[in-house]
């Protein structure tokens, strides 16, 4: 289990974690800026929203999906300010001009943005950035379908200059470079400026802040009728500060399951009941709401 497919499977439980697309795939203690809008209306203690005309604007949320479309352009933006961090959203851009993700300042006054952005509307999606210099803005091709992966990670790059690196579905797709003068304090926002084309967001994360604790329950796996499965392996990244558990338990036949046993050795722990079900159980924990351990990848044999 390597992907964000593997790990994001909604058999999985989270309890204060979340599947991320970093590398690929990875387990992570959740942020504190996440939602899955499941909620009836947007959750005033993260989010606040408007319109590009001026005044206020309530984006529509209906079965765990924000959509994002008013007469005269919508934006809904976090409520904490961020100077480096990563926005991961799960999202459906329409084929409009000007539906972005991404960090930005207030307004995008002074032409401060890192972007994923349809443009000019002409099908193909963009990564935009810009520092109030000139803009560096990378065609993407055309705009994907459907809901997809959307991760922006921004970060100090030398004295003088900031990183933002732009990742579709796990995959880099665009890199950029560009002065940190004033780069500070930037919103996470989401923003559509068409009336008739609406921006579609299933689930968005920022971090740091992380929380400081929590678990996921993986899904059941079931080898098949014969086989038994014997050892587990885990490949984990742990900042300073950080640590996690791996437990693990097994059935025969999917419905009665032995007790919970810690597995300690991640590049390969024997079970100490070999069945043909098996399911693990992470706990991650953080000293700092600045790291979070990550758990790479899962293997079972």
């Amino acid at each position: 289990m390597t992907s964000y497919t593997d790990l994001g499977q909604t058999c999985a439980i989270n309890s204060n974690t979340y599947a991320s697309d970093a590398g690929g795939g990875a387990i992570s203690l959740a942020g504190s800026q996440a939602d899955s809008f499941t909620a009836a209306s947007l959750d005033g203690s993260k989010w606040s929203s408007g319109n590009w005309g001026g005044g206020a604007y309530s984006p529509t949320l209906s079965g765990s999906m924000l959509s994002i479309m008013t007469s005269t352009g919508g934006w809904v933006r976090s409520i904490p300010t961020y100077t480096h961090g990563v926005i991961e959203a799960v999202a459906t851009f329409g084929n409009a001009a000007y539906q972005h993700i991404g960090f930005g300042s207030d307004g995008f006054n002074g032409n401060r943005y890192f972007l994923f952005s349809t443009y000019s509307g002409n099908g193909h999606l963009y990564a935009r950035v810009n520092n109030n210099i000139a803009e560096q803005s990378v065609d993407l091709g055309l705009l994907p379908t459907g809901m997809h992966h959307y991760r922006i990670e921004w970060s100090a790059f030398d004295a003088s200059n900031d990183q933002v690196v732009f990742l579709l579905d796990g995959a880099p797709v665009a890199a950029m470079t560009v002065t940190n003068s004033d780069a500070a304090n930037f919103y996470a926002y989401l923003s559509n400026t068409s009336s008739t084309v609406p921006l579609q967001v299933d689930a968005m994360t920022v971090t740091p802040p992380y929380l400081t604790s929590g678990s996921y329950t993986s899904c059941s796996y079931n080898t098949g009728a014969g086989n038994l499965w014997k050892n587990i392996a885990w490949d984990p990244s742990l900042p300073a500060g950080t640590s996690l558990t791996m437990q693990v338990r097994t059935s025969a036949d999917g419905l009665t399951w032995s007790g919970w046993s810690t597995a300690t050795t991640s590049a390969g722990s024997s079970l100490p009941v070999q069945a043909q079900f098996i399911q693990f159980l992470l706990s991650l924990n953080s000293s700092s709401p600045t790291f979070s351990p990550l758990v790479n990848s899962v293997t079972f044999k």
